[in-house]
Protein backbone atom coordinates (compact mmCIF):
# COMPACT_ATOMS: atom_id res chain seq x y z
CA UNK A 1 0.00 0.00 0.00
CA UNK A 2 2.95 2.15 0.56
CA UNK A 3 4.57 1.77 -2.91
CA UNK A 4 1.07 2.70 -4.11
CA UNK A 5 0.38 5.65 -2.49
CA UNK A 6 3.87 7.07 -3.34
CA UNK A 7 3.41 6.17 -6.75
CA UNK A 8 0.17 8.25 -6.73
CA UNK A 9 2.38 11.11 -4.90
CA UNK A 10 4.72 11.33 -8.00
CA UNK A 11 1.64 11.09 -10.47
CA UNK A 12 -0.24 14.05 -9.01
CA UNK A 13 2.92 15.77 -8.68
CA UNK A 14 3.87 15.77 -11.91
CA UNK A 15 0.09 16.28 -13.18
CA UNK A 16 -0.49 19.25 -10.86
CA UNK A 17 2.81 20.76 -11.97
CA UNK A 18 1.66 20.41 -15.86
CA UNK A 19 -1.70 22.03 -15.04
CA UNK A 20 -0.17 24.51 -13.70
CA UNK A 21 2.47 25.51 -16.36
CA UNK A 22 -0.03 25.18 -18.63
CA UNK A 23 -2.67 27.00 -17.86
CA UNK A 24 -1.95 30.26 -19.73
CA UNK A 25 -1.91 27.78 -23.23
CA UNK A 26 -5.31 25.94 -22.24
CA UNK A 27 -7.25 28.96 -21.66
CA UNK A 28 -6.53 30.07 -25.45
CA UNK A 29 -8.51 27.14 -26.54
CA UNK A 30 -10.26 25.45 -23.63
CA UNK A 31 -13.32 27.63 -21.47
CA UNK A 32 -12.19 27.91 -17.78
CA UNK A 33 -15.39 26.29 -16.51
CA UNK A 34 -14.75 23.10 -18.55
CA UNK A 35 -11.27 23.13 -18.15
CA UNK A 36 -11.33 23.03 -14.45
CA UNK A 37 -13.86 20.50 -14.45
CA UNK A 38 -12.32 18.21 -16.43
CA UNK A 39 -9.01 18.39 -14.20
CA UNK A 40 -11.02 17.56 -10.99
CA UNK A 41 -12.64 14.54 -13.18
CA UNK A 42 -8.90 13.58 -14.04
CA UNK A 43 -8.02 13.60 -10.34
CA UNK A 44 -11.01 11.81 -9.48
CA UNK A 45 -10.18 8.96 -12.52
CA UNK A 46 -6.62 9.01 -11.32
CA UNK A 47 -7.12 8.53 -7.93
CA UNK A 48 -9.50 5.67 -8.00
CA UNK A 49 -7.62 3.59 -10.22
CA UNK A 50 -4.63 3.64 -7.77
CA UNK A 51 -6.47 2.91 -5.09
CA UNK A 52 -9.24 0.94 -5.84
CA UNK A 53 -8.58 -3.04 -5.43
CA UNK A 54 -10.11 -3.72 -8.71
CA UNK A 55 -11.63 -2.07 -12.03
CA UNK A 56 -14.95 -3.31 -10.78
CA UNK A 57 -15.14 -0.91 -8.04
CA UNK A 58 -12.81 1.78 -9.88
CA UNK A 59 -15.72 2.01 -12.29
CA UNK A 60 -18.70 2.25 -9.46
CA UNK A 61 -17.02 4.87 -8.57
CA UNK A 62 -16.07 7.09 -11.34
CA UNK A 63 -19.34 6.03 -13.54
CA UNK A 64 -21.23 9.16 -11.75
CA UNK A 65 -18.68 11.90 -11.90
CA UNK A 66 -18.08 10.76 -15.66
CA UNK A 67 -22.11 10.52 -16.60
CA UNK A 68 -22.11 14.22 -14.56
CA UNK A 69 -19.17 15.83 -16.55
CA UNK A 70 -20.77 14.72 -19.75
CA UNK A 71 -24.02 16.48 -19.31
CA UNK A 72 -22.34 19.15 -18.48
CA UNK A 73 -19.27 19.44 -20.59
CA UNK A 74 -19.79 22.17 -23.61
CA UNK A 75 -17.72 19.18 -25.47
CA UNK A 76 -17.96 16.26 -25.14
CA UNK A 77 -15.59 15.04 -27.68
CA UNK A 78 -12.75 16.95 -26.20
CA UNK A 79 -13.60 15.19 -22.66
CA UNK A 80 -13.31 12.10 -24.40
CA UNK A 81 -9.51 13.14 -25.76
CA UNK A 82 -8.69 14.58 -22.61
CA UNK A 83 -9.59 11.42 -20.27
CA UNK A 84 -9.05 8.47 -22.46
CA UNK A 85 -5.92 7.72 -21.98
CA UNK A 86 -5.83 8.80 -18.14
CA UNK A 87 -5.64 5.29 -16.77
CA UNK A 88 -3.82 2.28 -18.59
CA UNK A 89 -6.49 0.19 -21.05
CA UNK A 90 -6.61 -3.12 -19.21
CA UNK A 91 -9.89 -5.40 -19.99
CA UNK A 92 -12.18 -6.67 -17.46
CA UNK A 93 -14.57 -9.36 -18.20
CA UNK A 94 -18.72 -8.40 -17.13
CA UNK A 95 -19.76 -11.85 -16.19
CA UNK A 96 -23.18 -12.90 -17.23
CA UNK A 97 -25.73 -15.24 -16.16
CA UNK A 98 -26.23 -18.52 -18.75
CA UNK A 99 -22.78 -17.82 -21.05
CA UNK A 100 -19.00 -17.72 -19.76
CA UNK A 101 -19.28 -13.83 -19.91
CA UNK A 102 -20.84 -10.82 -21.19
CA UNK A 103 -18.54 -8.81 -22.60
CA UNK A 104 -14.55 -7.57 -21.97
CA UNK A 105 -14.98 -3.76 -20.96
CA UNK A 106 -11.67 -1.34 -20.21
CA UNK A 107 -11.76 2.38 -19.36
CA UNK A 108 -12.03 3.32 -22.90
CA UNK A 109 -15.09 1.56 -23.42
CA UNK A 110 -16.31 2.61 -20.12
CA UNK A 111 -15.93 6.46 -21.19
CA UNK A 112 -17.65 6.10 -24.26
CA UNK A 113 -20.55 4.44 -22.84
CA UNK A 114 -20.80 7.19 -20.19
CA UNK A 115 -19.94 10.22 -22.46
CA UNK A 116 -20.58 9.28 -26.23
CA UNK A 117 -23.23 7.41 -25.79
CA UNK A 118 -25.48 10.76 -24.35
CA UNK A 119 -23.19 12.72 -27.07
CA UNK A 120 -24.57 10.84 -29.96
CA UNK A 121 -27.70 10.37 -28.71
CA UNK A 122 -28.38 14.25 -28.35
CA UNK A 123 -26.56 14.86 -31.80
CA UNK A 124 -29.47 11.99 -33.75
CA UNK A 125 -32.17 14.50 -32.12
CA UNK A 126 -30.55 18.01 -32.95
CA UNK A 127 -31.04 19.05 -36.80
CA UNK A 128 -27.86 21.37 -36.68
CA UNK A 129 -25.98 18.82 -38.00
CA UNK A 130 -27.83 17.94 -40.74
CA UNK A 131 -26.98 21.71 -42.16
CA UNK A 132 -23.81 20.07 -43.92
CA UNK A 133 -24.69 16.26 -44.38
CA UNK A 134 -21.68 14.16 -42.79
CA UNK A 135 -19.81 11.72 -45.19
CA UNK A 136 -21.81 8.35 -45.24
CA UNK A 137 -18.61 7.10 -47.11
CA UNK A 138 -16.48 7.08 -44.45
CA UNK A 139 -19.28 5.84 -41.76
CA UNK A 140 -20.07 2.69 -44.15
CA UNK A 141 -16.56 1.98 -44.97
CA UNK A 142 -15.76 2.08 -40.86
CA UNK A 143 -18.81 0.21 -39.99
CA UNK A 144 -17.51 -2.62 -42.71
CA UNK A 145 -14.49 -3.27 -41.34
CA UNK A 146 -15.39 -3.47 -37.85
CA UNK A 147 -17.88 -5.98 -38.71
CA UNK A 148 -15.38 -7.74 -41.06
CA UNK A 149 -13.28 -8.31 -37.72
CA UNK A 150 -15.80 -8.66 -35.28
CA UNK A 151 -15.97 -12.61 -37.00
CA UNK A 152 -12.69 -13.01 -38.99
CA UNK A 153 -9.64 -11.98 -37.18
CA UNK A 154 -6.81 -14.73 -36.04
CA UNK A 155 -8.11 -16.60 -33.48
CA UNK A 156 -6.05 -15.92 -30.12
CA UNK A 157 -4.02 -18.70 -28.10
CA UNK A 158 -5.87 -20.28 -24.95
CA UNK A 159 -2.72 -22.02 -23.95
CA UNK A 160 0.29 -22.86 -25.87
CA UNK A 161 -0.15 -24.39 -29.26
CA UNK A 162 -4.22 -24.29 -28.26
CA UNK A 163 -6.32 -21.67 -30.61
CA UNK A 164 -9.71 -20.33 -29.04
CA UNK A 165 -12.85 -22.07 -30.54
CA UNK A 166 -14.90 -19.19 -32.53
CA UNK A 167 -18.47 -19.09 -31.90
CA UNK A 168 -21.20 -16.74 -32.74
CA UNK A 169 -21.37 -15.56 -29.62
CA UNK A 170 -17.44 -14.03 -29.51
CA UNK A 171 -18.30 -12.17 -32.79
CA UNK A 172 -21.46 -10.72 -31.40
CA UNK A 173 -19.12 -9.65 -28.38
CA UNK A 174 -16.38 -8.20 -30.38
CA UNK A 175 -19.05 -5.99 -32.69
CA UNK A 176 -20.15 -4.34 -29.59
CA UNK A 177 -17.18 -3.80 -28.36
CA UNK A 178 -16.16 -2.21 -31.53
CA UNK A 179 -19.27 -0.48 -32.07
CA UNK A 180 -18.70 0.69 -28.52
CA UNK A 181 -14.99 2.02 -28.41
CA UNK A 182 -14.39 2.60 -31.97
CA UNK A 183 -17.49 3.97 -34.24
CA UNK A 184 -19.27 6.18 -31.25
CA UNK A 185 -16.08 8.17 -30.67
CA UNK A 186 -15.43 8.39 -34.98
CA UNK A 187 -19.12 9.12 -34.79
CA UNK A 188 -19.53 12.04 -32.28
CA UNK A 189 -15.52 13.51 -33.39
CA UNK A 190 -16.73 13.38 -36.47
CA UNK A 191 -19.77 15.51 -36.52
CA UNK A 192 -18.84 18.24 -34.06
CA UNK A 193 -18.12 20.80 -36.43
CA UNK A 194 -20.06 24.21 -35.00
CA UNK A 195 -17.00 26.21 -34.78
CA UNK A 196 -13.40 25.94 -35.09
CA UNK A 197 -12.74 26.76 -31.57
CA UNK A 198 -14.36 23.35 -30.50
CA UNK A 199 -12.16 21.30 -32.62
CA UNK A 200 -9.24 23.32 -32.00
CA UNK A 201 -10.71 22.74 -28.28
CA UNK A 202 -10.53 19.16 -29.20
CA UNK A 203 -6.69 19.37 -30.60
CA UNK A 204 -6.05 21.06 -27.31
CA UNK A 205 -7.57 18.28 -24.99
CA UNK A 206 -5.53 15.31 -26.57
CA UNK A 207 -2.14 17.31 -26.51
CA UNK A 208 -2.80 18.77 -22.73
CA UNK A 209 -3.53 14.82 -21.90
CA UNK A 210 -0.60 13.82 -23.76
CA UNK A 211 1.73 16.26 -22.54
CA UNK A 212 1.08 14.84 -18.54
CA UNK A 213 1.81 11.47 -20.17
CA UNK A 214 5.23 12.96 -21.38
CA UNK A 215 5.98 14.08 -18.09
CA UNK A 216 5.54 10.85 -16.22
CA UNK A 217 7.23 8.73 -19.27
CA UNK A 218 10.25 10.99 -18.76
CA UNK A 219 10.46 11.01 -15.14
CA UNK A 220 10.06 7.00 -15.29
CA UNK A 221 13.34 6.80 -17.90
CA UNK A 222 15.38 8.59 -15.28
CA UNK A 223 14.23 7.16 -11.72
CA UNK A 224 13.50 3.41 -13.63
CA UNK A 225 10.38 3.33 -12.17
CA UNK A 226 7.01 2.63 -12.95
CA UNK A 227 4.68 4.65 -11.71
CA UNK A 228 1.26 2.92 -12.60
CA UNK A 229 2.41 -0.59 -12.07
CA UNK A 230 0.09 -0.80 -8.89
CA UNK A 231 -2.65 0.11 -11.00
CA UNK A 232 -1.56 -3.02 -13.60
CA UNK A 233 -1.03 -4.95 -10.39
CA UNK A 234 -4.47 -3.88 -8.84
CA UNK A 235 -6.43 -4.87 -11.99
CA UNK A 236 -4.20 -7.90 -12.98
CA UNK A 237 -2.11 -7.42 -15.45
CA UNK A 238 1.85 -6.85 -15.11
CA UNK A 239 3.09 -9.18 -17.89
CA UNK A 240 5.88 -7.18 -19.13
CA UNK A 241 5.41 -4.41 -17.72
CA UNK A 242 9.01 -3.83 -17.20
CA UNK A 243 10.86 -4.09 -20.53
CA UNK A 244 14.17 -2.48 -21.23
CA UNK A 245 16.15 -1.64 -23.90
CA UNK A 246 19.74 -2.44 -23.38
CA UNK A 247 19.97 -0.69 -19.79
CA UNK A 248 17.82 1.66 -20.51
CA UNK A 249 13.79 1.03 -19.27
CA UNK A 250 11.17 1.84 -21.61
CA UNK A 251 8.75 4.57 -20.08
CA UNK A 252 5.00 3.63 -20.34
CA UNK A 253 3.58 6.30 -18.11
CA UNK A 254 -0.70 5.29 -18.37
CA UNK A 255 -0.61 3.41 -21.60
CA UNK A 256 -0.38 -0.04 -21.73
CA UNK A 257 3.39 -0.75 -23.75
CA UNK A 258 5.86 1.61 -24.76
CA UNK A 259 5.22 1.56 -28.33
CA UNK A 260 1.67 3.09 -27.54
CA UNK A 261 3.36 6.34 -25.43
CA UNK A 262 5.43 6.92 -28.23
CA UNK A 263 2.61 6.85 -30.70
CA UNK A 264 0.24 9.07 -29.11
CA UNK A 265 3.26 11.87 -28.67
CA UNK A 266 4.43 11.55 -31.44
CA UNK A 267 0.54 12.28 -32.75
CA UNK A 268 0.76 15.21 -29.68
CA UNK A 269 3.89 16.58 -31.15
CA UNK A 270 1.95 16.73 -34.71
CA UNK A 271 -1.23 18.37 -33.58
CA UNK A 272 0.79 21.04 -31.22
CA UNK A 273 3.10 22.23 -34.56
CA UNK A 274 -1.07 23.85 -35.63
CA UNK A 275 -1.63 24.76 -32.06
CA UNK A 276 1.09 26.57 -31.00
CA UNK A 277 0.69 29.01 -34.19
CA UNK A 278 -1.38 30.94 -31.50
CA UNK A 279 0.66 30.77 -28.39
CA UNK A 280 2.54 34.44 -27.95
CA UNK A 281 5.42 32.64 -25.84
CA UNK A 282 8.29 31.35 -28.08
CA UNK A 283 9.69 29.23 -24.81
CA UNK A 284 5.71 27.92 -24.39
CA UNK A 285 6.00 26.85 -27.81
CA UNK A 286 9.72 25.20 -27.91
CA UNK A 287 9.21 24.01 -23.79
CA UNK A 288 5.52 21.61 -25.18
CA UNK A 289 7.68 20.42 -27.94
CA UNK A 290 10.69 19.54 -26.13
CA UNK A 291 8.38 17.92 -23.85
CA UNK A 292 7.06 15.83 -26.21
CA UNK A 293 10.16 14.37 -27.42
CA UNK A 294 11.27 13.91 -24.04
CA UNK A 295 8.55 11.54 -23.47
CA UNK A 296 9.51 9.80 -26.81
CA UNK A 297 12.85 9.78 -25.79
CA UNK A 298 12.07 7.85 -22.87
CA UNK A 299 9.63 5.15 -24.54
CA UNK A 300 12.35 4.17 -26.20
CA UNK A 301 10.47 2.91 -29.28
CA UNK A 302 11.77 3.20 -33.09
CA UNK A 303 8.33 3.37 -35.10
CA UNK A 304 7.69 6.56 -33.10
CA UNK A 305 10.58 8.40 -33.29
CA UNK A 306 10.47 7.95 -37.20
CA UNK A 307 6.98 8.69 -36.98
CA UNK A 308 7.21 11.75 -35.32
CA UNK A 309 10.29 13.18 -37.44
CA UNK A 310 7.80 11.74 -40.38
CA UNK A 311 4.95 14.01 -39.02
CA UNK A 312 7.03 16.85 -38.80
CA UNK A 313 8.14 17.19 -42.25
CA UNK A 314 5.31 16.64 -44.04
CA UNK A 315 3.42 19.31 -42.05
CA UNK A 316 5.92 21.48 -42.72
CA UNK A 317 5.47 20.49 -46.82
CA UNK A 318 1.99 21.37 -46.63
CA UNK A 319 2.47 24.84 -45.04
CA UNK A 320 2.46 28.08 -46.78
CA UNK A 321 6.38 28.25 -48.58
CA UNK A 322 7.32 24.67 -48.13
CA UNK A 323 10.73 24.85 -49.47
CA UNK A 324 12.09 27.66 -47.37
CA UNK A 325 10.27 25.59 -44.65
CA UNK A 326 11.85 22.32 -45.28
CA UNK A 327 14.87 23.74 -45.75
CA UNK A 328 14.63 25.56 -42.32
CA UNK A 329 13.09 22.59 -40.82
CA UNK A 330 16.20 20.27 -42.05
CA UNK A 331 18.93 23.18 -40.60
CA UNK A 332 16.82 22.80 -36.80
CA UNK A 333 16.53 19.40 -36.87
CA UNK A 334 20.59 18.72 -37.90
CA UNK A 335 21.48 21.29 -35.33
CA UNK A 336 19.49 19.15 -32.68
CA UNK A 337 20.61 16.19 -33.59
CA UNK A 338 24.32 17.36 -33.37
CA UNK A 339 23.54 18.21 -29.68
CA UNK A 340 22.04 15.07 -28.98
CA UNK A 341 24.81 13.32 -30.71
CA UNK A 342 27.55 14.70 -28.56
CA UNK A 343 25.65 14.14 -25.65
CA UNK A 344 25.45 10.75 -23.68
CA UNK A 345 21.87 10.18 -25.32
CA UNK A 346 23.13 10.34 -28.67
CA UNK A 347 25.28 6.92 -27.48
CA UNK A 348 22.11 5.34 -26.56
CA UNK A 349 20.54 6.09 -29.31
CA UNK A 350 22.59 5.32 -31.90
CA UNK A 351 22.94 2.07 -30.14
CA UNK A 352 18.90 1.09 -30.76
CA UNK A 353 19.36 2.10 -34.33
CA UNK A 354 20.57 -0.99 -36.38
CA UNK A 355 20.91 0.78 -39.92
CA UNK A 356 23.42 2.82 -38.55
CA UNK A 357 25.75 0.26 -37.03
CA UNK A 358 23.33 -0.24 -33.69
CA UNK A 359 23.57 -3.51 -32.06
CA UNK A 360 20.97 -3.47 -29.36
CA UNK A 361 18.09 -5.55 -29.65
CA UNK A 362 19.35 -6.05 -33.36
CA UNK A 363 17.54 -9.22 -33.15
CA UNK A 364 14.12 -7.59 -33.07
CA UNK A 365 14.65 -6.51 -36.26
CA UNK A 366 15.63 -10.03 -38.18
CA UNK A 367 12.65 -11.40 -35.53
CA UNK A 368 10.32 -8.83 -37.99
CA UNK A 369 12.14 -9.59 -41.60
CA UNK A 370 11.41 -13.25 -40.61
CA UNK A 371 7.83 -12.56 -39.53
CA UNK A 372 6.50 -10.71 -42.68
CA UNK A 373 8.71 -13.60 -44.79
CA UNK A 374 6.01 -16.10 -43.32
CA UNK A 375 3.26 -13.73 -42.71
CA UNK A 376 3.63 -13.20 -46.55
CA UNK A 377 3.07 -16.74 -47.39
CA UNK A 378 0.06 -17.22 -45.01
CA UNK A 379 -1.47 -14.26 -47.23
CA UNK A 380 -0.91 -15.83 -50.41
CA UNK A 381 -2.74 -19.01 -49.33
CA UNK A 382 -5.93 -16.93 -48.12
CA UNK A 383 -5.38 -14.08 -49.67
CA UNK A 384 -9.40 -12.47 -49.53
CA UNK A 385 -10.39 -13.51 -45.70
CA UNK A 386 -6.90 -14.21 -44.32
CA UNK A 387 -6.09 -16.73 -42.38
CA UNK A 388 -8.29 -17.20 -38.85
CA UNK A 389 -5.19 -20.37 -37.46
CA UNK A 390 -2.35 -18.60 -39.04
CA UNK A 391 -0.62 -18.69 -35.57
CA UNK A 392 -0.81 -22.57 -35.78
CA UNK A 393 1.54 -21.90 -38.78
CA UNK A 394 3.93 -19.96 -37.01
CA UNK A 395 4.90 -22.08 -34.58
CA UNK A 396 9.03 -21.98 -35.21
CA UNK A 397 8.54 -17.93 -34.72
CA UNK A 398 7.94 -18.65 -30.95
CA UNK A 399 9.56 -15.49 -28.62
CA UNK A 400 11.62 -16.31 -25.37
CA UNK A 401 8.01 -14.73 -23.62
CA UNK A 402 6.42 -17.63 -25.33
CA UNK A 403 4.61 -15.51 -28.20
CA UNK A 404 4.37 -14.99 -31.39
CA UNK A 405 4.63 -11.44 -31.75
CA UNK A 406 2.65 -10.36 -34.68
CA UNK A 407 4.28 -6.42 -35.07
CA UNK A 408 3.60 -5.25 -37.99
CA UNK A 409 -0.19 -3.68 -38.28
CA UNK A 410 -0.74 -4.20 -41.83
CA UNK A 411 0.16 -7.87 -41.83
CA UNK A 412 -2.19 -8.07 -38.85
CA UNK A 413 -4.93 -6.94 -41.21
CA UNK A 414 -4.08 -9.02 -43.70
CA UNK A 415 -4.10 -12.26 -41.90
CA UNK A 416 -7.10 -11.31 -40.06
CA UNK A 417 -9.29 -10.30 -42.57
CA UNK A 418 -7.31 -10.91 -45.89
CA UNK A 419 -7.04 -8.17 -48.90
CA UNK A 420 -10.77 -7.48 -48.43
CA UNK A 421 -10.47 -6.03 -44.84
CA UNK A 422 -7.13 -4.15 -45.88
CA UNK A 423 -8.50 -2.67 -48.89
CA UNK A 424 -11.59 -1.45 -46.39
CA UNK A 425 -9.72 0.13 -43.96
CA UNK A 426 -7.24 2.09 -46.09
CA UNK A 427 -10.18 3.40 -47.80
CA UNK A 428 -11.47 4.29 -44.85
CA UNK A 429 -8.30 6.11 -43.68
CA UNK A 430 -7.45 7.61 -47.63
CA UNK A 431 -10.38 9.13 -48.11
CA UNK A 432 -10.35 11.02 -44.83
CA UNK A 433 -6.84 11.82 -45.64
CA UNK A 434 -7.33 13.17 -49.08
CA UNK A 435 -9.85 15.45 -48.25
CA UNK A 436 -7.59 17.53 -45.18
CA UNK A 437 -4.62 17.15 -47.70
CA UNK A 438 -6.73 18.95 -50.47
CA UNK A 439 -8.26 21.46 -47.58
CA UNK A 440 -4.66 22.08 -46.18
CA UNK A 441 -3.24 22.79 -49.80
CA UNK A 442 -6.13 24.76 -51.25
CA UNK A 443 -5.61 27.03 -47.85
CA UNK A 444 -2.12 27.38 -47.16
CA UNK A 445 -1.15 30.28 -48.82
CA UNK A 446 -3.81 31.79 -46.91
CA UNK A 447 -1.97 30.63 -43.46
CA UNK A 448 -5.50 30.26 -41.76
CA UNK A 449 -5.71 27.83 -38.95
CA UNK A 450 -8.03 25.52 -40.43
CA UNK A 451 -5.91 25.03 -42.90
CA UNK A 452 -2.83 24.16 -40.52
CA UNK A 453 -5.40 22.32 -39.00
CA UNK A 454 -5.69 20.35 -41.97
CA UNK A 455 -1.93 20.07 -42.69
CA UNK A 456 -1.41 18.58 -39.35
CA UNK A 457 -3.93 16.24 -39.07
CA UNK A 458 -3.19 14.93 -42.59
CA UNK A 459 0.26 14.53 -41.40
CA UNK A 460 -0.47 12.89 -38.16
CA UNK A 461 -2.59 10.11 -40.30
CA UNK A 462 0.18 9.81 -42.55
CA UNK A 463 2.53 9.12 -39.54
CA UNK A 464 0.57 6.91 -38.21
CA UNK A 465 0.47 4.60 -41.05
CA UNK A 466 4.16 4.77 -40.90
CA UNK A 467 4.52 3.67 -37.06
CA UNK A 468 1.85 0.74 -38.35
CA UNK A 469 4.12 -0.52 -40.84
CA UNK A 470 7.01 -0.78 -37.85
CA UNK A 471 5.15 -0.96 -34.53
CA UNK A 472 1.36 -2.76 -34.83
CA UNK A 473 -1.87 -2.00 -35.27
CA UNK A 474 -3.19 1.61 -33.91
CA UNK A 475 -7.23 1.43 -35.16
CA UNK A 476 -8.87 3.59 -32.53
CA UNK A 477 -6.15 6.28 -32.68
CA UNK A 478 -6.27 6.72 -36.87
CA UNK A 479 -9.96 6.26 -36.70
CA UNK A 480 -9.78 9.31 -34.30
CA UNK A 481 -7.90 10.85 -36.44
CA UNK A 482 -10.22 10.64 -39.83
CA UNK A 483 -12.93 12.06 -37.59
CA UNK A 484 -11.13 15.20 -36.60
CA UNK A 485 -10.25 15.65 -40.30
CA UNK A 486 -13.48 14.63 -41.04
CA UNK A 487 -14.91 17.49 -38.54
CA UNK A 488 -12.81 20.06 -40.25
CA UNK A 489 -13.48 19.30 -43.70
CA UNK A 490 -17.54 19.72 -42.81
CA UNK A 491 -16.58 22.99 -41.44
CA UNK A 492 -14.66 24.03 -44.39
CA UNK A 493 -17.72 23.15 -46.08
CA UNK A 494 -20.10 25.26 -44.08
CA UNK A 495 -17.95 27.76 -44.26
CA UNK A 496 -17.83 28.23 -48.14
CA UNK A 497 -21.29 27.84 -47.76
CA UNK A 498 -22.03 30.68 -45.57
CA UNK A 499 -19.69 32.66 -47.86
CA UNK A 500 -22.03 31.72 -51.28
CA UNK A 501 -25.55 32.15 -49.66
CA UNK A 502 -24.79 34.30 -46.64
CA UNK A 503 -23.53 34.63 -43.03
CA UNK A 504 -27.25 34.66 -41.81
CA UNK A 505 -27.78 30.82 -42.87
CA UNK A 506 -24.91 29.35 -40.84
CA UNK A 507 -24.35 30.10 -37.36
CA UNK A 508 -20.57 30.07 -36.66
Amino acid sequence: MMTTLKELFVVLLIACTVFALARPIVSIYIAPDDASRRRRVWFVVTIAAFLCPNFFVFAIIVIPFLVAAGRKDSNPGALFLFLMNAVPLIPWRVPMVGISFLIDIDFPMLLSFCVMIPAALHLRKSTRQFQIPPSRALDILLLCYLGLTSFYFVLPEISRGVLMTPTFTDGLRRAVESFVEIYLPFYVLSRTASSLRQIQEMFAAFCLSCAIMAAIGAFEGVKHWLLYLSVRDHWGNTFGAYLFRGESLRAMASTTHALVLGYLLAVASGLWLCLKLKVASKLSRNAVSVLYWLGLLAAYSRGPWLGGAAIYFIYTGLRRGAVSGFFKAAIASASIAAVIAISPLGTKIAQVIPYFGGTVDEENITYRERLLSRSWEIIQDSPFLGDQHSLSRMEDLRQGEGIIDLMNGFVNILLDNGFIGLLLFLSFVLIGVFKTWVLSRETAQAASELGAMCASLAACILGLMIMMWVGGQIVPMTCILVALASACTRLAERQTRAVTIGPSSVTR
